[in-house]
């Protein structure tokens, strides 16, 4: 808990690049999950919301990460939204409680 705040995405900042590359990867493997959303081709998953929202960078054409915008993606709704300008931000926003998810 940091401000009073629980962050169960938290685990994603001790964790390798490669678990958030295992995760990007589990999103993409699910062949049911093409009947109910969009691709995911493009979301670099490393941050859970704790209520199966997701956070991600967006991954361009060229296969790289050329922006530092922050996402979220619903899977409730399957609407991905910018949330931040950088990663430094996202994670202001997350403990101050201005992020709501």
């Amino acid at each position: 808990m940091q401000g009073g705040r629980e962050c169960p995405f938290l685990e994603f900042l001790s964790d390798s690049g490669s678990s958030c590359a295992r995760l990007t990867l589990e999103f993409r493997s699910y062949p049911e999950q093409n009947d109910l959303y969009m691709t995911f081709e493009a979301c670099f998953f490393f941050a859970d919301a704790g209520n199966g929202d997701q956070f991600f960078f967006p991954i361009q054409a060229d296969g790289r990460i050329n922006r530092p915008d922050v996402f979220v993606w619903d899977h409730e709704s399957d609407s991905r939204e910018w949330v931040a300008n950088r990663l430094r931000h996202f994670v202001e926003e997350w403990f101050s409680g201005r992020l709501i998810r």
